[in-house]
């Protein structure tokens, strides 16, 4: 096991002492963050704060501890945003709160466009 983790710092060291040479800041450093940095988290990055945010907490309409981070329909509309495949999101993690996955459907209304979607196909046959 002290071989694997010698290894790993070796490694680790190695790594540094390029990024050194290529002139790349080092990782977690103010520099490195600036560059790396978007303007505005997606909406995947949203929802694994939110998640994480609202962990510990259970499902606010059945009870049930799996959950996943539910947007608000009535959450702020200054932090509001619509990302690129048309899913809305929010910035604000108050905007969020704990639903399971079927709850979660029940609340964005898939069942009602999956029934739609049906209702389409068996009309374009």
């Amino acid at each position: 096991m002290q071989a694997v983790e010698e290894r790993r710092r070796v490694r680790r060291e190695g790594m540094r002492r390029w990024r050194r040479a290529q002139g790349i800041p080092e990782l977690g450093s103010p520099e490195y963050l600036a560059k790396v940095r978007i303007a505005e988290p997606t909406y995947r990055a949203m929802h694994v704060r939110a998640r994480k945010h609202l962990e510990g907490q259970s499902c606010a309409h059945c009870g049930n501890p799996e959950i996943v981070a539910a947007l608000r329909h009535d959450s702020t509309p200054v932090a509001r945003r619509l990302s690129p495949e048309g899913l809305l999101y929010s910035l604000n993690l108050d905007d969020y709160f704990p639903l399971c996955r079927l709850c979660h459907a029940r609340h964005d209304g898939a069942s009602e466009r999956r029934k739609r979607w049906h209702a389409r196909r068996k009309a374009a046959a």
